[in-house]
């Protein structure tokens, strides 16, 4: 059913397909005839649903997959509805999923979990537990980032292209008050003549606008972050963002270290109130800074955090402990599960790499009058031989590493110190997977998974994973 004279797949052909699953990245996969020329490839084409038969059109072929965009949907698949967003149809990459319904989109996530643990982690067996879904999927978010280009404005990247730019009005992701302040930051800009970056020639004052929701506190904080330079406007820029709502107790300029996209940002000016506002998420109070990583969904974030409370307490019993001694907290962030867990030990350590977050996490344990924790700033690989030198081997280890996942030394590390579980919290299936993987050979066996929507609407699922230590090792390394 090709439009191309050559049973050979070419960019340009279109072919009907029909779509039989989604894989992580949110893609829909089918496969091509079983051709000699084509021997049945993947195709991978994005906003499809299980179920569509589509008319595909070839943009890329690779050695083992062919990348494919919708001509037409022929035929949908159950799961597929009408996207709510007026933004989704100009290609916004906010999220990636509203064409699926909910339900679909949870067992979606559900099968990612499951192939990812089978198919790269190589478990025989994979007790996964139901996805704990959100109660709201829309407006869910306490955090967006919103960029600027001198050519399209003020808005969301378009998905899988950093250059351009959607310009949003209406977000289903954020609050309304965010859009009101996106609203406000593109007309000042456009009165001020401020320059907005330029992916051409890399050069602009204006990079994004950062805001953030302490949900629980009800306070909100703007982030302007620019280039370096005199911003003469920034108290007017202020005022008029601190004048949209009683909530905005924070307005910031964050101010970039160079022109490369995605620089680190060098210094913060606080131009409105605090340079921090406050979250609560399980009876405890976080500060929250402009650069501080923060669970995106309160609310599941809190539940998130009972998961791994339970899942720490039987770590303790199955070790035997009747009074547990410590908990180490790899990649602790900003103390959130340390000091969530604190009150189950004698001692809760946490290890992060990023200093401000240490500093933040030990002001969150002054908030919070918790006073058995400790906090150690460095690269895990280099810095858990010396924090289990010091305070010995934890009785529990829980582990939330970035999307690229912890790595096997961390992992090989963690897993000679003992611990009777590890608890891994990931963000991604895959590295989460191989990370897992590492731990086999010193006698530890996959206990239960439990996946979690942080993130409707989009094709990204948290899990929550035991290992428990039930044989001795075999590994020598």
């Amino acid at each position: 059913m090709s439009s191309g004279k050559s049973n050979r797949p070419r960019v340009g052909q279109e072919h009907v397909v029909d779509i039989a699953n989604l894989a992580y990245g949110g893609k829909g996969v089918a496969r091509l005839g079983e051709t000699e020329a084509s021997r049945g490839m993947a195709v991978f084409v994005p906003r499809t649903a299980a179920g569509d038969r589509a008319r595909v059109r070839i943009d890329r072929v690779r050695r083992r997959h062919i990348e494919a965009t919708v001509v037409e949907i022929e035929s949908p698949g159950a799961g597929r509805v009408a996207p709510t967003c007026p933004h989704y149809a100009e290609g916004c990459g906010g999220c990636s999923w509203q064409h699926l319904d909910y339900a679909t989109q949870l067992a979606a996530k559900e099968q990612v979990v499951t192939d990812s643990l089978h198919r790269i982690g190589e478990f025989s067996e994979v007790p996964v537990a139901p996805i704990v879904a959100a109660d709201e999927p829309w407006f869910y978010r306490n955090k967006m980032e919103f960029s600027f280009n001198a050519h399209d404005g003020l808005g969301l990247h378009v998905g899988g292209d950093w250059r351009r730019i959607v310009p949003i009005t209406d977000c289903r992701l954020e609050s309304e008050l965010s859009m009101r302040i996106v609203g406000f930051t593109r007309d000042f800009a456009a009165r001020q003549q401020l320059s907005s970056w330029d992916p051409e020639s890399n050069e602009g004052f204006l990079r994004e606008v950062a805001i953030r929701h302490g949900r629980g506190s009800g306070e909100t904080m703007v982030g302007l972050i620019t280039e370096r330079g005199a911003f003469a406007a920034a108290p007017d820029f202020a005022a008029g963002i601190a004048a949209l709502d009683d909530s905005i107790v924070s307005v910031v300029r964050g101010i970039r270290g160079s022109f490369a996209e995605g620089s680190p940002i060098e210094a913060i000016d606080t131009l409105h109130g605090r340079d921090t506002i406050v979250e609560s998420v399980g009876g405890l109070r976080f500060n929250i800074g402009l650069q501080t990583f923060f669970q995106t969904s309160t609310t599941q974030a809190e539940r998130m955090l009972a998961i791994v409370r339970e899942q720490v307490k039987a770590g303790f019993a199955r070790g035997g402990e009747n009074l547990p001694s410590r908990i180490l907290d790899v990649f602790c962030g900003v103390g959130f599960f340390t000091l969530g867990l604190a009150d189950l030990a004698k001692e809760a350590i946490g290890v992060e790499i990023v200093e401000p977050s240490i500093a933040a996490a030990r002001v969150n344990a002054q908030t919070n009058g918790i006073e058995n924790s400790a906090f150690y700033a460095g690269d895990a690989r280099r810095t858990l031989p010396v924090v289990l030198e010091k305070h010995g081997a934890p009785g529990v280890a829980v582990i939330d590493p970035p999307r690229s996942g912890a790595g096997g030394k961390v992992m090989r590390r963690l897993a000679r110190s003992g611990p009777a579980r590890i608890v891994y919290v990931s963000c991604n299936p895959t590295t989460l997977a191989r990370d897992l993987k590492e731990l086999e050979p010193y006698g530890y066996r996959l206990t239960e998974v439990r996946p979690i929507d942080l993130f409707p609407q989009t094709y990204h699922v948290e899990t929550i994973v035991a290992m428990d230590r039930v044989a001795a090792p075999t590994a020598t390394r």
